[in-house]
């Protein structure tokens, strides 16, 4: 496990909890009026305004656009966004699509219209994660090895 393992656990088991109970932050996504809603864990709204010119997709997204998460790590905005008791409507008419291993935390899979748990089946163990698809004309970059890491 190690030290980094130990502070993790040390975090999710204790710290993180109180954090989560004492602090009622963020806006439910299902207050917002959405038809297809896409999700970039950890992904900063002001480097995604620089890029947004580069996508069509992104054409006119400005950072007021953001609202802040219902958790401060995925475990935690997994388990406020996909509980049944509070949102089992919408989680009924909710497809959700990911390759985050949190999915495991869903507090009721069930609940949901559809699950695709992409992590399962696309997950690249060179790379510790699931990559994303590279265009065969774009060179694909090394795995970065974790014993290269500091």
């Amino acid at each position: 496990m190690g030290v980094y393992g130990a502070v993790q656990e040390l975090y999710e088991g204790g710290l993180g909890k109180v954090g989560e109970h004492l602090y009622n932050y963020g806006t439910p996504v299902w207050d917002k009026e959405w038809d297809v809603l896409v999700v970039l864990d950890t992904c900063r709204p002001d480097l995604l305004q620089e890029v947004s010119n580069e996508y069509d997709f992104l054409a006119g997204y400005d950072t007021s656009q953001s609202i802040n998460s219902l958790g401060s790590r995925s475990p935690e905005w997994i388990r406020k966004t996909f509980d049944p008791d509070e949102h089992a409507d919408s989680l009924a008419k909710t497809a959700y699509v990911s390759a985050n291993p949190h999915t495991r935390d869903i507090p009721d899979p069930e609940s949901l219209f559809l699950l695709d748990e992409v992590w399962k089946y696309a997950w690249d163990e060179q790379w510790g994660n699931v990559p994303r698809r590279i265009s065969p004309t774009v060179p694909s970059p090394s795995p970065v090895s974790t014993s290269q890491t500091a």
